[in-house]
């Protein structure tokens, strides 16, 4: 968790650092044609700048995930470490060797930052009953690492020292990474298993664990605790419809007839007189003692080719499509307000925007660290459809507040109070719902993907920001009733993990003691 925090993604913390870069380092004022600072081609460095670390994050995912997946977290923290160190060092000394070293510390510091931070998402499995919220909690850790650059910026100021010298000072943290990846990261990801490989696997997936409950309503589930610990597996070959006390729920019949959610896919070859719907599931007929249909660990090619996949890619890169919008238009945003609440006065409507913009700013890391426990509880005790049940409230909830733009401009405090919310809770059930549900085999390229998606996402926030300025004159309202109509139908998806994917479960069913089934 502390890797997370302060070695993840502080780039974006950027707007903590802004004034010092801008009046105090006076970083790339060379450009300032009359030598006057700061100036339009100072402001435009710097946004490039940022642009820079801010797209690398997410546009270097699935590389970052190739070779985690194929190197192990600890060669891929220790590269990071290395990266970081180079990022702050080339920051420190960018003002008297090139202006350039800004871009390549941004830059080196936005690869390094991943590397180190998706390498930690395996260590959930070291507490598999509190996997989930172990993965959310590390997550949500990342949104919270913009609190670095804010703590620089503060001490500058309070207590009068250089840039240079807080850069230099931070790479203790990098070297503290690189030591300890060396002594306590594994070559390869951490895994539920039992400790006879001989056993059936500890845990095979969420799938597989809610599957398992629902069909024998608790007898025999697959995860259970016995007295001293150990994990009893599930004997598949004792159940039976026919067996006393036992129904045939949802997916018992369901397996049996071949009517299970397209979306959980098998392997192995389907006969000619399968029945229609059965053909859907390609290189393996399923039968009863199989156990559940799972995605958990399984080739690259078959989890990406899995709707379960690719529904949590679409939402994810439309909720990361929408938060980077508002970051990017927030001051706009604030300053149309801000005028219709002090007319004819230019000055206080800036003066306004500004102050409100650096409340968000100084409102998002304290927020991100108080949503740790919070995500943390939901994913492991209500289970992933509250989770982005609650999402869609949220974002909902911000969607309305955000495009009320009239007067108070206060009243958009709340709409920063609910991002702050939001943004962690989707991060930390995005990264928890692939840890849970595919596991950590290919966990680099599975979320590197789908970061990259959101990468994609995000380059419609410069049309949409043309529109808003040329066709509705400076008005956002109209881009953001198309977000609250999107917004809407986001409420689909908890019912899509309700019905579809977690076989009537909407809340997550709790682990049973192997002694209540033998009682």
């Amino acid at each position: 968790m502390i890797y997370s925090i302060s070695a993840s993604g502080i780039v974006f913390g950027y707007s903590g650092l802004y004034d010092v870069l801008l009046f105090e380092v006076k970083a790339f004022s060379e450009y300032c044609e009359d030598g006057k600072s700061p100036c339009p081609a100072q402001l435009d460095r710097l946004s490039r700048m940022y642009t820079i670390g801010a797209t690398t994050i997410s546009g270097c995912a699935f590389v970052v995930g190739l070779f985690l997946d194929y190197a192990g977290p600890r060669i891929t923290v220790c590269l990071g470490s290395l990266l970081l160190a180079g990022g702050l060092l080339a920051v420190a000394f960018a003002q008297e060797i090139s202006s350039s070293f800004y871009y390549l510390g941004f830059f080196l510091m936005s690869v390094g930052g991943p590397c180190i931070f998706n390498s930690t998402y395996s260590f959930g499995e070291l507490f598999p009953s509190q996997s989930a919220g172990i993965i959310g909690a590390l997550s949500t850790g990342f949104n919270s690492s913009t609190v670095v650059f804010c703590i620089f910026g503060a001490v500058i100021h309070t207590f009068d020292v250089s840039l240079k010298s807080v850069f230099i000072a931070y790479t203790v943290m990098p070297v503290i990474v690189f030591i300890s990846s060396v002594l306590l990261f594994p070559d390869q990801p951490f895994e539920s298993s039992s400790k006879d490989d001989g056993d059936r696997a500890r845990f095979n997936g969420e799938l597989h664990r809610v599957w398992t409950i629902t069909m024998t309503e608790g007898k025999y589930p697959a995860d259970v605790e016995g007295p001293n610990g150990q994990i009893a597996g599930a004997d598949y070959g004792r159940l039976s419809l026919d067996e006393a006390g036992l129904e045939a729920p949802l997916l018992v019949k369901g397996a049996l007839t071949g009517e299970l959610p397209p979306e959980l896919s098998y392997s192995g070859e389907t006969s000619a007189s399968a029945p229609p719907r059965k053909k859907l599931f390609r290189r393996r007929s399923f039968r009863f003692d199989d156990g559940p249909p799972d995605i958990y660990n399984s080739a690259f090619s078959k989890q990406i080719n899995s709707s379960v996949y690719w529904s949590m890619a679409l939402v994810t890169a439309y909720i990361v499509l929408r938060v980077n919008y508002y970051i990017e238009t927030l001051y706009e945003q604030l300053l149309y307000t801000a005028r219709l609440q002090y007319p004819g006065d230019i000055d206080a409507a800036r003066e306004a925007a500004s102050y409100y913009t650096t409340v968000f700013n100084y409102l998002l890391p304290p927020g991100g660290l108080a949503m740790i426990p919070v995500v943390g509880f939901v994913l492991v005790e209500w289970g992933f459809a509250p989770s982005f049940l609650i999402i869609a409230i949220l974002h909902m909830l911000f969607c309305l507040v955000n495009a009320f733009d009239r007067p108070p401009i206060q009243l958009q405090v709340v709409a920063f109070a609910l991002y702050a919310m939001v943004r962690p809770f989707l991060f930390g059930s995005m990264a928890a719902y692939i840890g849970r549900l595919f596991g950590f085999k290919n966990f680099g390229k599975l979320y590197g993907l789908m970061r990259v998606m959101g990468s994609l996402a995000v380059s419609l926030e410069y049309p949409l920001q043309l529109l808003s300025i040329h066709t509705f004159e400076g008005r956002y309202i109209y881009v953001n009733m198309g977000f609250i109509f999107i917004g809407l139908l986001l409420f689909a998806y908890p019912v899509f993990l309700w019905k579809k994917v977690f076989y009537g479960n909407f809340l997550r069913p709790p682990l049973v003691k192997l002694q209540s089934i033998e009682e």
